[in-house]
């Protein structure tokens, strides 16, 4: 096992095995690589032209992937699941993808730091075990030498490896766990092919092709893929969840706020139009309650809006109210240099904050969570873009709960953001814009 900071492990890209390689360089690097790992192989025969043929997609895929992941930072590393689930929508499976990954390891091309559980602190003789991460894989110094002979630079690498649309674009996750305190994220399941899924499978299908003929420069557009969760809900009907999330190297989703901004779209400047407190907002539209009034819903007065956010963020994206603040908050409230006294318990701020927003009293109790509050927030979001897409033919991006439309289209877009959450949510949402609308002018 290979010796790694396990922060840069966290840190590692998912494989999505969608980035052929496009150019005649890339294709060159690729051929190369391929021809290695033959030679290295024991075979006792040689595979039939169709099995070769498979074989060399198969590795042009995990090198491309890999190379790529290089290209990200944060230590370089990538990962792809074992699991015979995340192979059900590609070509080939999990011995071959490990065969590869194999022949390159002892060939010295890639370095890898195997999946593990994590063993838990406790004091007894019991040892227990939580669910840790998947194996990581990174190219080696020798690999990135025969890119870069091949006249590739790592950050030129998505031009020669671009990020295909996704085929399968509908993903469905049974409900997250806790153990011991951590998240486990819910498994990956086989999604039920109904009514409802073949209508959403259109509009994202259709949204894909209409935004993928647009220039995003400053960012680049792969395709959506909406998922859903909690799928493992005996009322399940692709009807919890439901963001759309685009996937691939270099996504303009992955951006910092603050350089969004730089986004053109077919040379043309953006605005990101971005709603207040959503999930907030909506829970006021279904319990039929009124906003409070003022232009920043998080404004209370004697506490800053950064701790009213978070509290309101990590309660509402629980099932319940918390005992204490996450260890999660704590970090980033510190990072924005906020210390809490010691007297600043989550429980402090409950009151005040239940007293500006009595529709959250009964959070945990009532048959509401977070997962139908993003349902009905996407609703809305992607009914926005169908509208722009289909009456105006206008580009609009999502970044879950804001939108990015061309600075000519802001109104029109702003008018019709409103119009969805009203149809979808029961409430006129309070809207901001960046650039603001002074600076745009």
């Amino acid at each position: 096992m290979v010796d790694v900071d396990i922060n840069e492990l966290f840190k590692a890209r998912y494989m999505s095995l969608q980035c052929p390689p496009s150019s005649s360089q890339a294709k060159e690097f690729c051929e190369g690589i391929i021809t290695d790992i033959k030679a290295s192989e024991v075979r006792i025969r040689s595979r039939k032209p169709r099995d070769d043929a498979a074989f060399v997609r198969c590795a042009s895929l995990i090198i491309a992937d890999l190379i790529l992941g290089s290209a990200r930072g944060g230590g370089g590393w990538s990962y792809h699941p074992m699991s015979r689930s995340y192979f059900s929508e590609l070509s080939f499976g999990y011995v071959a993808f490990k065969s590869i990954i194999d022949e390159m390891q002892k060939l010295g091309l890639v370095s890898v730091s195997k999946g593990r559980n994590a063993a838990d602190a406790n004091f007894t003789d019991k040892v227990s075990f939580r669910p840790s991460l998947a194996t990581r894989i990174k190219p080696t110094t020798k690999m990135i030498e025969k890119l870069i002979g091949c006249g590739i630079s790592v950050e030129a690498a998505h031009k020669h490896f671009p990020q295909q649309l996704p085929s399968n674009v509908i993903e469905v996750r049974g409900a997250s766990k806790r153990f011991k305190g951590q998240k486990i994220k819910g498994r990956r399941l086989k999604a039920v092919k109904n009514d409802a899924y073949l209508q959403i499978e259109e509009e994202i299908k259709s949204l894909n092709s209409f935004l993928s003929s647009f220039q995003i420069e400053g960012g680049a557009f792969s395709g959506y893929r909406r998922l859903f969760n909690q799928a493992d809900h005996p009322d399940f009907n692709y009807n919890k969840g439901g963001r759309i999330y685009c996937s691939g190297s270099h996504s303009y989703q992955e951006l910092k706020k603050q350089s969004r901004q730089n986004l053109k779209i077919d040379g043309s400047e953006i605005v990101e139009i971005d709603v207040n407190a959503s999930y907030l907002t909506i829970l006021h539209g279904i319990k039929g309650c009124e906003l409070p009034d003022g232009d920043d819903i998080y404004d209370i007065e004697g506490i800053d809006r950064r701790v009213v956010k978070s509290w309101i963020k990590s309660t509402m994206g629980h099932q319940d109210f918390h005992k204490r603040w996450t260890p999660e908050i704590k970090k980033d409230l510190s990072n924005e240099g906020i210390r809490l006294a010691k007297h600043q318990t989550y429980g402090f701020f409950k009151a005040p904050i239940l007293e500006k927003f009595p529709c959250l009293a009964g959070w945990g109790e009532e048959d509401i969570g977070w997962a139908d509050l993003m349902y009905l927030e996407s609703k809305a979001i992607i009914g926005t873009m169908m509208e722009m897409m289909l009456l105006h033919a206008s580009p609009c991006l999502s970044v879950h709960d804001s939108i990015i439309v061309r600075k000519s289209d802001s109104i029109l877009a702003s008018k019709i953001l409103i119009e969805n959450y009203q149809l979808h949510c029961g409430v006129i949402p309070r809207l901001h814009q960046q650039p603001t609308p002074s600076a745009v002018l």
